[in-house]
């Protein structure tokens, strides 16, 4: 089937639309946590930053850092070797 660029756009689209709107809520908000940890998980630290900041606001990424950091030097069990 030939489409146009168009045609080719409408159609996913509504597929889209036919996929999302018989979805459960859990289940969509999988798809989405999914979508996004995929197109994050790619960026640099500083790239990372400037969407959140640009999304959320400025202090936001610095502060998921730091508790990411403390909850990481609070954890006894991080230092020992994986073998034990």
């Amino acid at each position: 089937m030939k489409l146009t660029a168009q045609q080719l756009s409408d159609t996913i689209t509504a597929y889209c639309e036919h996929l999302t709107n018989n979805m459960r809520r859990e289940d969509l908000v999988k798809f989405i946590t999914s979508n996004m940890l995929h197109s994050l998980l790619y960026l640099s630290p500083e790239e990372l930053e400037e969407t959140i900041a640009k999304k959320y606001d400025m202090n936001l990424f610095k502060q998921l850092a730091t508790d990411c950091i403390n909850k990481d030097v609070n954890n006894p069990y991080q230092s020992i070797p994986t073998r034990y």
